[in-house]
């Protein structure tokens, strides 16, 4: 049975989804660059000792203002993953709907999402996560209760990026880099005499507060504290974006056994597909005994 075109255009609507949480993010990042960049153009005219001191103050307001950075991207993403995770489980419950005899649309279970869920997603390290927790399963079991599917705190906690940090941890390893990396630069360009502007052109490029165009092209317009970092902060969303959709899905999927017993693991195969998310593409797996994207940063 082939897949439907709805999750095919599911998979594109989250794509553009993606790019549009991380140009917002990516854009914030690129002005408090820019403008630590345009103060440092300003101390050529200074003298020795009041250049030096100017210097320790443009980098002091450059770690603050990364840091309130960090913070509202940290705020961002819990909001934008919060509301995608319900969006999601409900086009998943949708589809399998519009799968089912007239009138058995009814029987689909519902899944229910934690107002926390997506904050623990964004700022829970699973490693100092310590609360003991019984799965929703084995809770009902063991209290016969009925049994509930839900995408609990506990559960967001468990979701991490490929490399194992969590989202809050990598915008602050951001910050902390790259106010280093304009210390570095600017320390460096001074000692050997390069011209304050060819310092700054080297850091940001040719970018300008508030610059228009996508994410590819602002990276192509920046220099050395901006290209690397906006695809940084792209693979990270991306990544992101992908995890929770496809936490909600298979929430849902998995609450609703008697109706789907297995997935099928879809690819996007183009010139960019992975090895391994390309021998995966159409494969079949029973729930919680086959993989699940994303494999890797930028996986989709």
């Amino acid at each position: 049975m082939a897949a439907p075109s709805s999750l095919y255009r599911n998979a594109i609507d989250l794509n553009r989804y993606s790019n549009s949480v991380a140009k917002q993010v990516i854009r914030s990042y690129n002005d408090i660059a820019i403008d630590a960049v345009n103060q440092l153009r300003a101390i050529d005219e200074l003298a020795a000792p009041a250049k030096a001191a100017r210097l320790r103050a443009i980098l002091a307001q450059l770690k603050e203002s990364l840091l309130t950075w960090t913070n509202g991207s940290v705020e961002t993403m819990t909001q934008e993953l919060q509301g995608l995770a319900v969006l999601q489980s409900d086009f998943v419950e949708a589809q399998l709907k519009k799968v089912l005899p007239s009138g058995a649309a009814a029987s689909v279970n519902t899944v229910e999402i934690s107002p926390q869920f997506a904050q623990s997603v964004v700022t829970t390290d699973p490693t100092q996560f310590n609360v003991v927790t019984l799965s929703d399963d084995l809770t009902a079991a063991v209290t016969g209760a009925p049994q509930t599917y839900a995408l609990t705190a506990a559960k967001g906690a468990t979701i991490t990026l490929p490399n194992g940090e969590v989202i809050q941890k990598s915008f602050r390893g951001i910050a902390e880099s790259q106010a280093e990396l304009f210390s570095q630069v600017v320390r460096n360009g001074l000692l050997t005499g390069e011209p304050t502007r060819d310092i700054a052109r080297r850091l940001v490029g040719t970018l300008q507060l508030g610059q228009e165009g996508s994410i590819k092209q602002l990276a192509q317009k920046g220099g050395q504290l901006t290209t690397a970092t906006n695809h940084q902060v792209m693979a990270l969303v991306r990544t992101s974006v992908n995890q929770v959709a496809n936490a909600a899905s298979q929430q849902v999927y998995e609450a609703n056994q008697d109706v789907t017993q297995k997935y099928r693991y879809v690819a996007t195969l183009d010139s960019r597909t992975s090895a391994i998310c390309a021998s995966l593409d159409g494969q079949e797996f029973e729930y919680g005994k086959g993989p699940l994207p994303p494999q890797h940063f930028n996986c989709r």
